[in-house]
């Protein structure tokens, strides 16, 4: 009864933001239609086919599970008309979602691949020193070292860090079409603070 309950809030949420407002995308005739949901290391994917002007205010929105759950839904253009965005892969398996985005709301299942998380741990107080090759759309690597401050025996979510350092290099330091589409852990060492 309350999973019945929860879907009926769900869907008169996307309703209600559906009619309720009007997005400067909305406004000026852009379309958006949802392609793609697939899993991978990096998060949840999302591929949108757009055509007409996105504002760079209308790439970021969020996704909400049907327990409640909602979680930032990030995105760049791939091209003139493709976006791609990424989301928690924290949603995994929890089937119906709702994905907002430009002042629309969208429905999918979210992918029930969850494969098991890479937890590590540092025995003493310090930082974890953990290197990701992250692999480019243009068939590149690059490689970064990420440092983590550190609690003895903390365990650290390494894939987290790892998705949250990607949407950080897609947003912000890769010259657009440019993105990143899978990384690796090359090594993970502890040091202590001096």
């Amino acid at each position: 009864m309350k999973r019945i309950f929860q879907s009926i809030v769900l869907l008169g949420a996307i309703f209600a933001l559906a009619f309720s407002s009007v997005s400067p995308a909305q406004a000026q005739g852009t379309s958006l239609s949802l392609v793609k949901v697939t899993w991978s290391s990096s998060g949840i994917i999302f591929i949108f086919n757009f055509e007409g002007n996105l504002s760079k205010n209308e790439l970021t929105g969020s996704v909400k599970t049907t327990s409640g759950d909602e979680y930032p839904l990030y995105c760049w253009k791939l091209d003139d008309h493709t976006l791609r965005c990424t989301s928690s892969k924290k949603m995994a398996g929890q089937g119906d979602i709702a994905i907002s985005l430009a002042g629309r709301v969208f429905s999918a299942k979210a992918p029930n691949e969850r494969p098991e998380a890479h937890s590590y741990s540092c025995p003493q107080d310090g930082y974890a020193a953990v290197v990701y090759d992250y692999y480019l759309s243009d068939e590149s690597v690059q490689r970064f070292t990420l440092f983590i401050l550190v609690t003895a025996n903390e365990q650290l979510d390494m894939d987290y860090y790892a998705n949250s350092f990607a949407a950080f290099l897609q947003s912000y330091l890769l010259p657009p079409p440019l993105t990143v589409d899978s990384w690796t852990m090359v090594s993970f060492r502890c040091e202590t603070l001096s």
